[in-house]
C-alpha cells in the first residue's frame, strides 16, 4: 500500500472514520486518506484531487503543487511546469551510477574551490611553495616525514610511531609521479573522498534505502564539520574510501573485496579494526557458517591491518604496544573508563569548563550526543517495526567506546565524522521533518565553512 500523493509506504493508522473506513496519515507528505481512497487506482485518485501524475522527491513537492493550484493561472503557467519538470528530471537520475559519480566529483571540486577562495582571501600575496604548505599543516608533516624516512627507533620523528602506515606508504609510492610528497598526499585525499562518497551512496541504494533518504543521508555527510580534511594531507579521505568501499562490497556480498577494504581501513586508522563487527554481523544474519564458511574465514583478514601495525611497533621498539608511550607523553592520551570520562565531560560541557574554543566544544558535544542518537534511533526503528541494522549499530557503538575512552578528548569530531552509520541514524530521526532536517543541515554547513576559514588562517581545527 502506497500513498497516492508521494508513494511513501510510511503511515500511521488514525483509527476509523464515521463511515467505518480506516483513516491513515502519511508520515512524508502529512496527508490523510481513507481505505477507500487506497483501493482506487493512483491515476484516478490524482485526477480526483486535481494533482499531476508525477512522483516528487518528498512531500514538499505535493504541498507546493496544491498551493500553486490555488493561485492565478498566470502564476501556475510560470511556476508549475518548470518546477515539476525539474523535480521529475532530477528524480529520474537519483539512483543512476553516473549521477552519483558526478555529484561526488562536483562536491569535491566545490570543496576545493571554497578552500582556495578562503586561502586567497586570507593570504593575498601567497606563493606556490607556501600555498602547498598550507594544505600540509599539523599532522600532515608527520605523514610526509614517515613517507620519506619511515618509522624511527630514535632521534627525530621517533614519536610518529603513533600513526598508521598505509597513508605514508601511498604518499611514498606517488611522490615520484607528482614530484612532491605534499601534492601526492593531496591527490590521495581528494580521490579518496570522491571514491568514499560514491561508495557510500551505492551502499545505501544496495541496502534498500529510498532515494529520498539516500540523498538526505548523503547531504548530512557532505556537510560534515570536518569536510576540510577531505582535501588536506590527512587520512580522512583515505579512511572514508576504505570504510565506504567495505560497506559497498559487503552489501553486494563481494566478501573478498570487503575483507581487503576492511584490511586497508585497519591499516589506515586504529578504528578500522572495527570493520570486523559489521562483517561478522552480516555473516550471522545470512547464516554463512552453514553454506559459505570460507566467507566467514575471510573476516580474519580485516584485523591483519592492525596486526601489521603492532608488528611494526614490535620490530622498531621491541614492544607491540610501545605507541602508547608516545600517546601518553606527547599527546596526553591513554585509555580510561569511558563511563567516568563521559560523566566528567558532560559536566564540563554544561558548565563550559576546560573548553577553550568552539571546535573543542564540538568535540565534546558530538561525543556526548552520539549514544543518545543511537538509543533514539533504535527506539524509532522498533516503534516503526523496521529491520534493525545490528551490524551498523554495534559498529558505531564499538568505535564510540574507543573514542570516549580517551583521557583527553581532542579531535573527536574527526573520528565521529567518519562513523558512517551515524548519518543513517541521524537522518532516520530528523529526515521525515523538513524544518529539523534543514536546521541540522544548515548548522553543519556553517560549521564546515567555519572550519575551512580556520584552516585557511592556519589555526587549529579539530
Amino acid at each position: 500500500m502506497k500513498c497516492p500523493l508521494c508513494e511513501s509506504t510510511e503511515f500511521q493508522d488514525c483509527g476509523k472514520t464515521v463511515a467505518g473506513d480506516r483513516k491513515y496519515r502519511c508520515e512524508i507528505c502529512q496527508g490523510f486518506f481513507t481505505s477507500k481512497i487506497f483501493n482506487q487506482t493512483r491515476n484516478d485518485q490524482r485526477a480526483k484531487l486535481h494533482l499531476p501524475d508525477i512522483n516528487f522527491l518528498n512531500g514538499i513537492g505535493d504541498r507546493l503543487q496544491k498551493k500553486q493550484s490555488d493561485q492565478s493561472n498566470s502564476q501556475n503557467i510560470f511556476y508549475y511546469p518548470l518546477i515539476s519538470k525539474l523535480i521529475v528530471t532530477i528524480q529520474a537520475y537519483l539512483d543512476k551510477r553516473w549521477f552519483i559519480i558526478a555529484i561526488a566529483i562536483l562536491y569535491q571540486i566545490g570543496l576545493v574551490i571554497l578552500t582556495l577562495y578562503h586561502v586567497m582571501v586570507n593570504h593575498t600575496d601567497i606563493k606556490w611553495e607556501k600555498f602547498v604548505d598550507i594544505f600540509s599543516q599539523n599532522d600532515a608533516h608527520h605523514y610526509v616525514f614517515l613517507s620519506q624516512n619511515g618509522y624511527q627507533s630514535s632521534g627525530k620523528g621517533v614519536e610518529f610511531i603513533v600513526f598508521f602506515p598505509l597513508y605514508p606508504i601511498l604518499i611514498r609510492l606517488l611522490t615520484p609521479i607528482f614530484g612532491n610528497p605534499c601534492i601526492a598526499g593531496l591527490v590521495i585525499s581528494n580521490i579518496g573522498s570522491v571514491i568514499g562518497h560514491i561508495a557510500f551512496a551505492l551502499f545505501l541504494l544496495e541496502a534498500g534505502f529510498e532515494k529520498r533518504k539516500v540523498w538526505q543521508i548523503m547531504g548530512l555527510l557532505f556537510l560534515t564539520p570536518t569536510a576540510i580534511y577531505f582535501n588536506m594531507v590527512y587520512t580522512e579521505g583515505l579512511f572514508l574510501a576504505t570504510t565506504a568501499l567495505f560497506l559497498c562490497f559487503l552489501g553486494k556480498k563481494y566478501y573478498s573485496l570487503a575483507a581487503i577494504a576492511g584490511f586497508c581501513s585497519a591499516l589506515t586508522r586504529s578504528l578500522g579494526f572495527f570493520c570486523i563487527i559489521p562483517y561478522l554481523a552480516h555473516c550471522w544474519q545470512n547464516k554463512l557458517w552453514k553454506y559459505n564458511k570460507y566467507a566467514l574465514f575471510k573476516s580474519l583478514f580485516i584485523p591483519m591491518g592492525t596486526v601489521i601495525y603492532l608488528a611494526i611497533n614490535a620490530w622498531t621498539f621491541g614492544d607491540p604496544f610501545y605507541y602508547k608511550v608516545f600517546l601518553k607523553n606527547i599527546w596526553y592520551k591513554e585509555l580510561v573508563n569511558p563511563t567516568n570520562q563521559y560523566i566528567h565531560n558532560l559536566v564540563s560541557i554544561i558548565k563550559w569548563q576546560e573548553i577553550g574554543w568552539l571546535t573543542v566544544y564540538l568535540d565534546h558535544l558530538l561525543t556526548i550526543i552520539l549514544p543518545m542518537v543511537a538509543v533514539l534511533y533504535l527506539t524509532l526503528i522498533i516503534h516503526k517495526k523496521k529491520k534493525i541494522l545490528y551490524g551498523l549499530l554495534s559498529w558505531t557503538i564499538g568505535q564510540w567506546v574507543v573514542i570516549a575512552s580517551q583521557s583527553f578528548w581532542l579531535s573527536n569530531t574527526r573520528y565521529i565524522g567518519l562513523i558512517l552509520p551515524f548519518y543513517i541514524m541521524l537522518e532516520e530521526i530528523i529526515g521525515t521533518f523538513l524544518i529539523p532536517y534543514m536546521v541540522v543541515a544548515i548548522a553543519l554547513g556553517c560549521l564546515a565553512i567555519y572550519g575551512i576559514d580556520l584552516f585557511s588562517r592556519g589555526q587549529w581545527l579539530y
